[in-house]
């Protein structure tokens, strides 16, 4: 039989003298209930006094004030006086041996502890009977007799429950070790994984019978000083014990969580956002706070990490991620919202030239392909130049690979879309010799994923009529002819060749991000010659949209390392 946890003799004097009190401080009755309410319990003042002096479920202490002149100070001072007096009534360790007072008892408050949740829902359960009235109206229906309700038996049965539970500690253990440990362990359970809320001094909480100061409370020196041996000491713990104790709470937050097979996920979320969880699925969260302190409490104590709290009551064949991934909390969350479809890294990164072509491609998403290039997962980048993509001598191209080996690397397939001029065809020819320097086999990129224009973006996609057409609607005047346009594009420069142009006709510069937006209106024009499907632009997008929608992003790293080596991110071998 699996050793079971129970109350340690004189637990009250221990908890408030030595115990938690801070970072998850005790609720009155009052505070106990709104709590529980917020949980899904049905539950209230009356029925907690009920359900104390049937000895079922009690409170971790009772304070007194018939004879206080003044708050008991928590911590307690070494001795016990209060307890001697009165003042104090150990409620856990003299259970169904103290008088319990009436509901409207003003002396009398009663302190509980939002650890004693999965107590109070096995109390509530055993103690709750559903009727199911239409089974008695049915019969009356049709002339019938009503079926009798057995009363007797049914008070018989709760009777037995009730004894049953009267022997019974474990759980009872289980809050209470819960609520001794919680100012070291607490901020563990209110963390995204990443950071955690850590309560600073002063702490002050006054009332007309206890008073909590500490006026230089630092959670980091109570870590510094922590001995969890003490903990093991008052609750005679064993590995078997503890470990027991952790599968029967992570068992209880793991079924009533409505969330339960989202655990992955909602454990990322803020700690502030998951108290903004309604029902069951907040209590599953502070369910679950028991459930990652008693976790570090074993892990101080014996040296082993026990599974996740939503792990213990499932069979897991293969874990997305793996286990030895998790070590590393950035690369967890991020195979983690990989799963769920939530990563906002983009499937494809593209580069461009310049902010016309930039402004061009925006365009044609929206208006061709129906959606902003972010709907598919596309991010573009502006290079302003194709020096900063090549750099201004021949050897400076090898940042950008490096950049594009990263970005592989990280699965973002890179494309590139550039004009032929300086090292533009050089960088193309150079990738398709540069290896990876994240794989063995692998290279940075493949040559088809740098697009190099024969010429220009504007000239290789638009028609001299077109160019000619679009730079008279800057001008508001008819100044350019196509013969003109022609001219300009048999020169050695010919992007240069029409600025020069435009400015030399107009008398001022042109603008090629509105000859742009000129050029891409008359592209999709109802009116154009020549159908959109068939620019090279649209070719070359259409393909880059192929690649985005083809890149799933891994939920493990078997299946990362498995795309690092395959050929889509690169050429492989020599």
């Amino acid at each position: 039989m699996t050793p079971t946890l129970s109350i340690p003799q004189g637990i009250a004097q221990s908890l408030l003298s030595h115990g938690g009190t801070i970072v998850f401080r005790l609720l009155t009755a009052d505070e106990f209930v709104t709590y529980c309410k917020k949980r899904d319990f049905n539950i209230d003042r009356k029925r907690l006094i009920t359900l104390e002096k049937l000895g079922l479920f009690a409170p971790f202490f009772r304070v007194n004030n018939a004879n206080l002149t003044h708050p008991i100070p928590i911590p307690l001072p070494d001795d016990n006086a209060y307890f001697e007096n009165g003042a104090l009534i150990d409620t856990m360790s003299n259970r169904g041996e103290y008088p319990v007072p009436s509901l409207k008892d003003d002396h009398s408050q009663a302190y509980y502890s939002i650890f004693q949740l999965d107590e109070l829902n096995i109390t509530l359960t055993s103690m709750n009977l559903t009727v199911q009235l239409d089974s008695y109206l049915e019969p009356l229906q049709h002339n019938g007799d009503m079926p009798k309700i057995n009363t007797e038996s049914w008070i018989d049965y709760a009777t037995q429950v009730a004894d049953s539970m009267r022997t019974s500690q474990h759980r009872e253990g289980i809050g209470l070790l819960c609520q001794y440990i919680s100012d070291r362990y607490g901020p563990h359970s209110k963390s995204n994984q990443r950071t955690m809320s850590v309560p600073e001094g002063p702490v002050l909480n006054t009332s007309n019978f206890v008073s909590t100061v500490e006026l230089d409370w630092n959670w980091y020196e109570l870590a510094k000083s922590w001995d969890p041996h003490k903990a093991e000491a008052l609750f005679s713990l064993t590995p078997e014990k503890l470990k027991h104790a952790y599968e029967t709470l992570s068992s209880s937050q793991a079924h009533c969580d409505p969330l339960d097979n989202w655990y992955q996920l909602t454990q990322f979320v803020s700690y502030n956002e998951r108290q903004k969880l309604k029902g069951l699925a907040l209590r599953a969260e502070s369910l679950r706070s028991g459930c990652i302190m008693l976790q570090k409490l074993y892990a101080d104590l014996y040296g082993e990490d026990l599974p996740h709290p939503n792990e213990i009551h499932r069979t897991v064949i293969n874990h997305f991620p793996e286990l030895h991934i998790r070590n590393d909390t950035r690369k967890y969350l991020e195979f983690v919202v990989n799963r769920y479809a939530l990563n906002p890294q983009p499937k494809v990164t593209l580069f461009v030239e310049g902010q016309s072509e930039e402004k061009a491609i925006e365009i044609i998403f929206e208006s061709y392909f129906g959606a902003h290039p972010g709907k598919y997962g596309i991010e573009i980048v502006c290079l302003k130049g194709v020096d900063n993509a090549t750099g201004s001598k021949e050897d400076r191209f090898r940042a950008i690979l490096r950049l594009v080996d990263y970005l592989h690397m990280h699965q973002t397939f890179t494309f590139l879309i550039l004009d032929n001029e300086n090292y533009a065809a050089k960088l193309k020819q150079n990738a398709r010799r540069a290896k990876s320097i994240h794989g063995d086999r692998r290279h940075v990129t493949r040559a088809e994923y740098i697009k190099v224009w024969r010429d220009s973006f504007e000239l290789d996609n638009f028609s001299a009529t077109e160019i000619a057409k679009a730079m008279n609607s800057l001008a508001n005047q008819d100044l350019f002819k196509t013969k003109a346009i022609i001219e300009c594009k048999i020169l050695e420069n010919p992007t240069n060749a029409l600025s020069k142009l435009y400015k030399s006709t107009t008398g001022y510069g042109l603008n090629k991000i509105k000859l742009t937006e000129e050029l891409v209106e008359l592209m999709l024009s109802k009116n154009s010659r020549r159908n959109p499907e068939n620019r090279p632009i649209t070719k070359v997008l259409r393909r880059v949209i192929k690649l985005a929608v083809r890149n799933p992003f891994p939920s493990r790293h078997k299946t990362w390392e498995k795309n690092q080596l395959s050929k889509f991110l690169g050429k492989i071998g020599d």
